[in-house]
């Protein structure tokens, strides 16, 4: 199941074997994680690399044992540098659900305000990545997974 913190996101995305998708729910997880399928399925989410993105990340790992987050690390955000803006929230709440590389970039989007809005990635980008990482996460499932 992919993730996605905007609905936008999910409109433009192409099928993508083995994956239901789904968007716009922002902060409001815990209806989503509440179905039970859900409960059991392993998760990519998909946020804007801001604080308020990586934020909603460290929620919905409170709420799901398998999130896994694609498309929100230091690499999406140089490759798309010129893409990015300001006004991110400016936060220094402590998550403790993060990766040490995500909670590294979360206090630098924290102090800094910079954000990359997830619907400005170059869809082809995105897709190769989210194709790539399905393929990765479809070999280490456990068998009810697997294709």
């Amino acid at each position: 199941m992919i993730v996605c913190e905007n609905s936008e996101t999910v409109q433009v995305l192409p099928d993508l074997p083995g994956t239901v998708a789904v968007g716009g729910t922002g902060y409001n997880l815990l209806d989503l994680f509440a179905v039970p399928w859900v409960q059991r399925a392993p998760v990519l989410y998909w946020g804007d690399i801001d604080a308020d993105g990586l934020r909603i990340l460290d929620r919905a790992r409170h709420h799901h044992s398998d999130v896994h987050s694609v498309l929100m690390d230091r690499a999406a955000l140089d490759a798309h540098r010129e893409l990015t803006g300001s006004g991110g929230e400016r936060s220094q709440v402590e998550l403790t659900r993060l990766t040490a590389t995500e909670a590294e970039l979360y206090r630098e989007l924290s102090a800094t305000g910079l954000r990359l809005e997830q619907e400005r990635i170059e869809l082809g980008y995105a897709v190769e990545l989210l194709r790539r990482t399905i393929d990765e996460r479809l070999h280490t499932m456990p068998a009810p997974y697997q294709p």
